[in-house]
């Protein structure tokens, strides 16, 4: 070990403030020079001096009260400013998770009218119970729910016989951003015979369907 390294270890447990703590490392590391250039070796000298925690206890015990408050007080400080540290990291972190959404018309991966067109045949296609090609068109997340009986059963919930497609209404649009992926969601009002559906469609960038909420 070095002088250097084995004053810093003392150093690193005297609780006084900065300044003092720093003046006392230039007298521990003048203190051992001077024996060095009498001709004494430093493993002889380091080993006389002591264990580091026990030398830094010694100091601390003769610290005037003031030095002590100093060191409490850069404490408090460095806790602080380590805590203010995790919580920028933690927002920067949720911020960077959080869905962001911009204009469709900007968008980079998305086409305002191809994203239209999927929302209509969507929309038809579970008013026809066509749900091969709604599983066709599905993300593999999403393919279960055409395979099986969840479709029907939610559209059951709604109305037990919707009739045909009468009209649809306003097309609202906008991408959508999370943990780097891209999503073109869409609201819809759809009226069918006999009951009106709000529909809230997502595509990835392959414009296939990635979710479906139905009101």
């Amino acid at each position: 070990m070095t002088a250097e390294k084995y004053v810093n270890a003392i150093v690193k447990k005297i609780k006084c403030g900065k300044k003092r703590r720093e003046e006392i490392r230039q007298q521990l590391l003048s203190d051992i020079s001077a024996q060095v250039s009498q001709g004494r070796r430093l493993d002889d000298i380091m080993r006389q001096m002591g264990v580091a925690s026990e030398i830094a206890e010694g100091f601390n015990e003769n610290l005037s009260s003031d030095e002590r408050k100093k060191y409490r007080r850069a404490r408090r400080i460095r806790i602080f400013v380590s805590i203010f540290a995790v919580i920028i990291i933690l927002i920067v972190g949720i911020y960077a998770y959080l869905p962001k959404s911009f204009p469709i018309e900007d968008s980079a991966y998305f086409q305002k009218d191809i994203v239209e067109e999927c929302i209509k045949n969507t929309a038809i296609q579970v008013g026809e119970n066509n749900y091969a090609a709604l599983q066709a068109n599905a993300t593999e997340q999403m393919k279960p729910i055409f395979a099986e009986d969840y479709l029907p059963n939610a559209k059951n919930q709604l109305s037990s016989d919707w009739g045909e497609l009468k009209s649809f209404g306003s097309i609202y649009l906008t991408e959508v951003s999370q943990s780097g992926k891209h999503f073109a969601v869409g609201e819809i009002t759809v009226v069918y015979e006999n009951i009106t559906v709000t529909y809230r469609l997502s595509f990835d960038k392959d414009m296939r369907l990635a979710g479906m909420y139905m009101r």
